[in-house]
């Protein structure tokens, strides 16, 4: 199953030259590991983070609002001065400890693709 969070090359580079134009965020190391978790498809049948309706309902009944079981609630927690600078459709660049660049932008992997990596468009999503 191809994550629809992966962007192709020429979308990558785009991404990655107006990255310096919007906000960072620093990951902490479990962030990243299940921001790659959700990219890889192991949050089937998510598509990305949960907005805050489905958050809600997970913390309240363990349910998606489309009904569909769900027990962990998937989101990325962001400090509160971070969060209300955002506006929907706001860009958010991602990145590691050292500053550089996660998915949502660059981030390499050795595999079959080619060398492009895993490659990610992150949107803002409020309820």
């Amino acid at each position: 199953m191809k994550s629809n969070l992966l962007v192709d090359t020429e979308r990558a580079i785009e991404l990655k030259a107006n990255s310096t134009e919007c906000a960072s965020y620093h990951l902490a190391r479990n962030q990243i590991h299940e921001l790659e978790l959700l990219i890889a498809g192991f949050y089937y049948p998510l598509s990305g983070y949960l907005n805050e309706s489905d958050h809600g309902s997970v913390i309240k009944s363990m349910h998606l609002t489309d009904g569909t079981l769900w027990a962990k609630p998937i989101s990325l927690a962001v400090d509160n001065n971070l969060y209300t600078s955002l506006n929907r459709g706001d860009q958010l660049a991602l990145r590691d400890q050292e500053g550089a660049l996660h998915p949502p932008h660059a981030r390499g992997r050795d595999d079959d693709s080619g060398g492009q990596g895993w490659l990610v468009e992150v949107r803002l999503q409020r309820g």
